[in-house]
Formats: structure tokens, C-alpha cells, sequence
């Protein structure tokens, strides 16, 4: 029987994983989340995962999670789909601790679904390429399990939120810097402008 294991293009460059591309794990506690179908994105010509703007809808705006710097409390990460007959995808997660629980809190967590979020990781290259990224962007994030007790870990409820059948491991986001401007700076302004409902 034919297996359809790969539909990507043929290999590019060479993979390096030594002592001159080791990483620093982890990502800054502060993360963009988007409610799915409240933004326009647009992609790096000739791409399929390089963000070059996220803008939004009339009236939405995006919103920022923000956890205890250096404490992980806002985690992403992702796992491969191998499948025999269908191309290879990947289910991207997001996991975050809650601390809130006013009455206005606990429905706007409750109502948290059909998101994609925008991380930066603590490891940042020079050239902005990789150091922010998305995920959940065509299919959205979902929660997937939730859990509290009020003993336990402070009372704080622990989320799971899993996005399934992304087509690549994470999507790059890197807006278009002005003259004189690094792809940081760019990218970073470019999100904070999300945060704005557009007038």
C-alpha cells in the first residue's frame, strides 16, 4: 500500500544542532491571545508560515496574557502527528495557570475558545527571525482540560488549551521593519497595535 508521508517541499538547508545554535528555553511570561476570525492575517509571500501582519476587525481588538516573570506560568509547546494516509500535522498547546476569580474573571475563562496566541521566546535571535511566533493560527486553540482544587497549588485552576492538524510546528511572526527600524522593534509595535480596537 502507498504511503503519503510528506507533502512539503524537498529539504532546503542543512540542520545544525550543536554547540553554535543551543537554545535558551522557555518564553516570556506575557503572551498575545486572539479570538479566531477577529483578525486579518497575512502571510510573507511565497510562504506558508512567516506572519507579516495581523491586524484586526472593526471593534475586536487582541488581548495580553501576562503571568509572573520567570515562573512558567504561561507554557507552549507542541507534538507531531505522523499519519500513514494524510500528510503530517501538528496539535499546538498552550497551558497557563489562572489566578483570577471575580464573577467577570471566571466567564471570561469559561468563554476562552477558537483562540490563536502570539509567544516571544527568551532566546532571541539578531535578526528577528523566530523570536516571536503563533500558534493555533488555521485551526484555532481549544481547551482541552481543566483543573482546580482550593488546597491545592494556591487554589489557582490550571488550563490546557490544544489546537489540532496545524500544518507546520509554529508560524513565524515578523512584521516589516520601516527604514532604521530592527524586525523587533517592528513586530513588537505591530502587536502592541492589536491591543487597540481600531478607530
Amino acid at each position: 500500500m502507498a504511503t503519503l508521508n510528506i507533502c512539503s517541499d524537498a529539504l532546503t538547508k542543512g540542520i545544525i544542532s550543536d554547540c553554535t545554535t543551543q537554545p535558551i528555553g522557555g518564553i516570556e511570561q506575557r503572551v498575545w491571545i486572539f479570538k479566531r476570525g477577529d483578525h486579518t492575517i497575512g502571510f510573507k509571500t511565497g510562504t506558508s508560515n512567516v506572519i507579516e501582519t495581523i491586524t484586526n476587525a472593526a471593534t475586536k481588538k487582541s488581548y495580553k496574557g501576562v503571568a509572573v516573570d520567570g515562573k512558567a506560568i504561561l507554557r507552549v509547546g507542541g507534538e507531531l502527528n505522523i499519519v500513514e494516509n494524510r500528510a503530517n500535522t501538528w496539535n499546538h498547546k498552550f497551558n497557563f495557570e489562572n489566578f483570577e476569580f471575580a464573577a467577570a474573571d471566571i466567564l471570561n475563562l469559561d468563554a476562552l475558545e477558537d483562540i490563536f496566541i502570539v509567544a516571544e521566546r527568551i532566546d532571541k535571535a539578531t535578526d528577528g527571525d523566530g523570536t516571536f511566533f503563533a500558534l493555533g493560527v488555521k485551526n484555532g486553540l481549544r481547551k482541552t482540560a481543566g483543573t482546580w482544587m482550593s488546597n491545592e497549588n494556591n487554589g489557582v485552576c490550571a488550563i490546557e488549551m490544544v489546537g489540532t492538524s496545524e500544518p507546520v510546528k509554529e508560524y513565524t511572526v515578523m512584521a516589516v521593519p520601516s527604514e532604521g527600524q530592527s524586525v523587533y522593534a517592528a513586530t513588537l509595535a505591530m502587536l502592541v497595535a492589536t491591543e487597540t480596537v481600531p478607530v
